[in-house]
């Protein structure tokens, strides 16, 4: 992402089609965050696509047993990413998680210390393990009932009973913005989040201006289940609201209004301002403070 984002290779000319100038911006840092890029999708789907379809060509779209000839279409308009809706975004996450993507000869060129930025590349599709990887994949989401074509916000979402869904993958799995869920029970068909990214912070420090700092808390206001605030992971009420992310630079900061949040909230923005919050703190921020949102 860094050297996409600085054009390293690519004679200073960033590749990653955020912005024609080099270098990270707050702006920047928030769209290559809110893209939820997928490394291992980048660099594997092409693999895996191939995998499917010489199943179909090969065995008639059976492997161990299974039918994988319906996967093929999915894959094939999977945009490699955790976003809310690019389809068939669960269907990759399953199979490599059942994928031996830790055996060094999962992929054809594995991590090596000469090229860390563009290693490990291309997916081995001669390993027998990767093509039952993805036979089980298929199985274990036609046996709980969630269609193949599924993206990540169909299936995952906060624990909180009417929560909304959550973008992201592991951080195990190469996501940048990472977010672990697994299902609560055998036939469960929504998965909810168990860890990864919380609270998200970008700041940008330049001469000449105070620092800009953009904040998210991904899950809720409050960690107590008995707070009126609990159940608000929604990310358009969360982006209304998260303005006690904000801590003031300094200079000529304004005061913020937090009487809509929390107790919890209004206590880490009195924090922020030096007021008294015992058991408060806060870190970053200014009064040039805006609120991110999920986006898709």
């Amino acid at each position: 992402m860094v050297a996409q984002r600085m054009g390293t290779y690519n004679g200073g000319v960033p590749t990653d089609g955020l912005s024609p100038t080099p270098g990270f911006t707050a702006e920047t840092m928030q769209a290559s965050w809110t893209k939820f890029r997928s490394l291992p999708a980048e660099r594997a789907l092409p693999g895996l696509r191939e995998i499917c379809e010489n199943a179909v060509t090969e065995a008639g779209g059976m492997i161990n047993g299974v039918d994988v000839s319906g996967a093929c279409p999915v894959l094939d308009d999977y945009g490699a990413s955790a976003t809310l809706t690019d389809k068939g975004g669960w269907l990759f996450q399953e199979w490599f998680e059942r994928a031996p993507n830790g055996q060094a000869d999962f992929w054809v060129h594995p991590w090596t210390a000469t090229e860390p930025v563009y290693t490990p590349n291309t997916l081995n599709t001669s390993l027998q393990a990767s093509k039952e990887a993805l036979a089980a994949a298929v199985s274990s989401m036609q046996a709980r009932g969630i269609p193949l074509d599924a993206s990540i916000g169909e299936v995952q979402r906060a624990p909180q009973p009417g929560a909304a869904p959550l973008p992201g993958c592991l951080e195990g799995d190469g996501c940048y913005a990472a977010i672990g869920s697994f299902f609560p029970t055998p036939t469960s068909k929504q998965a909810e989040v168990t860890g990864g990214t919380s609270i998200v912070m970008f700041t940008e420090l330049q001469a000449g201006h105070d620092p800009l700092s953009k904040a998210l808390l991904a899950y809720s206001q409050s960690e107590d289940p008995t707070s009126p605030y609990y159940e608000r992971p929604d990310p358009a009420v969360l982006q209304k609201r998260m303005d006690h992310a904000s801590v003031d630079a300094g200079v000529g900061h304004r005061r913020r209004d937090h009487s809509d949040a929390s107790p919890e909230i209004r206590q880490t923005g009195a924090a922020a301002r030096g007021e008294s919050a015992p058991g408060r703190c806060a870190a970053g921020g200014s009064d040039t403070f805006r609120p991110l949102s999920f986006g898709s």
